[in-house]
């Protein structure tokens, strides 16, 4: 883990904490409905409302603070297309990680002002606490590490007199799960840095505060649900982290794909292939509907194209071939067959059928619009 990552996240709070005294401002089913959108990836629609809730309370530090959070998880989102083949995406994931850090900005300064003229004012120490946390992650992504390290720091002082001064807020806990979650898994050489701070961090009580979040929040226990899965996932507990990414699919069944491609792909990293297996043959297996968006489209092949890396890596072969052989007979996504030929290609070569493979790369050779791909097939075939 990057030292500027893993510095910045000491000092995260989450990013979907609502304060409980947002019912100052609107129904308390209003607020579950922008939270649903939100994390079924509909963002559009989410910003929209807010937008419009922000120009009615144009002093609420709820609402700015509630629209950076949408842009910031839509970033995540942005992200995760540029990783599975959205390049052009790459700009606009740019433009909203600043439009959110300008925000966050925003909120900040307000909040500090509010917060000097009272200190008990536990509104302005949640929002402005999370702001912070927000801003050091943005300039820990820049490599500014001082500039991370100083604004995260500022952050955690507000959340801790927050709890100080509101032990049953439920949602603020998720900061300290955070905190231990990452401070629990560190490299030998930043652990100096937690000995400095005078802070260190378990694994049992990361777990602790996420159960309490989950139990006792409003809209935190959906973050501290994503994390949970991934510290189970660490712990190498595929069962419990099963039963939270089940959870979280019944709760926003637009973003299913999202969930079943970043836990596949977290099992495979964590050595727990079997269990990547049974996930992402769940995802390949849910019914389609007849009209698909270009993002499940590509959402289905990495799917597949994961599942076929993970029986590869088990050595069998035959499950590889079977796998693209299905995606691409199903033409749901026509633009992974360059790549599906050279991984069937080397399936074939690992069986011992020098035909089929030879077969699969001149395919490459002759159809595929990547030169890339082109290179591969033909460095193969010099070795037949």
């Amino acid at each position: 883990m990057k030292l500027n990552i893993v510095i910045s996240l000491f000092f995260i709070l989450s990013g979907n904490i609502i304060s409980q005294n947002i019912r100052e401002y609107l129904p308390r089913d209003t607020a579950d409905y922008v939270i649903k959108l939100t994390y079924n990836h509909l963002f559009d629609e989410a910003i929209n409302l807010t937008q419009q809730l922000k120009s009615e309370n144009p002093s609420s530090l709820q609402w700015k603070y509630f629209h950076a959070i949408i842009l910031y998880r839509k970033s995540i989102l942005l992200g995760y297309k540029v990783s599975i083949g959205f390049l052009s995406e790459k700009e606009n994931l740019g433009n909203t990680l600043d439009l959110a850090f300008s925000e966050f900005s925003e909120i900040a300064s307000v909040g500090d002002k509010l917060i000097i003229n009272n200190q008990r004012d536990t509104t302005a120490l949640f929002y402005t606490g999370a702001a912070y946390g927000y801003i050091g992650i943005y300039y820990a992504n820049k490599g500014e590490n001082f500039k991370a390290i100083s604004e995260g720091k500022k952050g955690l002082d507000y959340f801790d007199r927050l709890i100080e001064l509101c032990p049953n807020w439920g949602d603020a806990y998720l900061s300290r799960g955070l905190y231990n979650f990452y401070t629990s898994n560190v490299p030998w050489y930043i652990k100096p840095i937690l000995w400095v701070l005078g802070k260190s961090g378990s694994e049992a009580d990361a777990l602790k505060y996420f159960q309490l979040v989950i139990n006792k929040g409003r809209f935190a226990k959906y973050e501290a649900m994503e994390i949970m899965a991934h510290l189970y996932i660490r712990q190498k507990k595929g069962d419990l982290a099963f039963a939270i990414i089940d959870k979280l699919i019944q709760e926003f069944p637009e973003s299913k794909y999202y969930y079943y491609i970043i836990f596949g792909a977290k099992f495979g990293n964590e050595e727990m292939l079997a269990e990547g297996n049974k996930l992402l043959t769940k995802g390949i297996n849910l019914p389609k509907s007849e009209t698909l968006s270009d993002l499940e489209k590509i959402e289905i092949g990495t799917m597949y194209s994961f599942l076929a890396q993970y029986y590869f890596a088990a050595k069998e072969y035959n499950k590889v071939i079977m796998l693209w052989k299905e995606l691409m007979g199903k033409r749901i996504v026509p633009g992974f067959d360059s790549w599906g030929y050279i991984m069937l290609g080397n399936a074939y070569l690992e069986i011992g059928n020098k035909t089929e493979a030879r077969g699969c790369y001149n395919w490459v050779i002759k159809n595929s619009n990547s030169e890339n791909h082109k290179t591969i097939a033909k460095e193969k075939l010099s070795k037949l």
